[in-house]
């Protein structure tokens, strides 16, 4: 069925954990999702899942409404794609596990979240990492750096919080690498 034809419906996918989170990331060979409310005790990033929900459609792709989760095999994690900033900023890489490279133009702390803000070829994007103890795991960085990111592409407002075309969220420091 196209995705416009599950808007609102309930879903049952066979794919691969990328983010833990609210929303965590899925993805399999079609694309990723965002799954909120998913239970993530005892999963892990990689682990192959049967995921249900409701399907919500969006602009910025699928999200999946009151995700459960079934563990079918523990896997390990799958290997980003490589893009450009541009291409990244199209949206149809959204809920996927991409590598992109940026120089930094600041970081900012914002709650228990730090942000990178930076620019690529003509986009400006934003880079979030959750959870105050690892960002001190981050490499030293100063204005200039050149970054390269892995993580998960999201072009959803409440991720890229109007700072630029799309965000990429950080599964931790190691994602962040000079």
């Amino acid at each position: 069925a196209s995705l416009p034809q599950l808007n609102g419906g309930p879903v049952s996918l066979r794919a691969t954990l990328t983010l833990n989170g609210n929303p965590s990331y899925i993805q399999d060979s079609t694309g990723g999702a965002a799954v909120e409310d998913l239970v993530t005790q005892g999963l892990k990033i990689g682990d192959e899942l049967l995921i249900t929900g409701v399907a919500n459609v969006t602009g910025a792709g699928l999200v999946l409404k009151r995700g459960r989760a079934e563990l079918l095999w523990h896997g390990t994690p799958l290997p980003p794609l490589s893009i450009t900033a541009d291409e990244a900023a199209l949206g149809k890489f959204a809920g996927l596990l991409i590598e992109v490279n940026g120089d930094l133009v600041g970081t900012e702390k914002h709650g228990r979240e730090t942000w990178l803000r930076l620019w690529s070829g003509h986009q400006q994007f934003l880079a979030r990492l959750t959870s105050g103890q690892s960002d001190a795991l981050l490499p030293k960085m100063k204005t200039g750096s050149i970054l390269r990111l892995r993580g998960i592409c999201s072009v959803l407002p409440s991720d890229t919080r109007y700072q630029g075309g799309f965000a990429i969220l950080l599964r931790s420091a190691e994602d962040v690498s000079l």
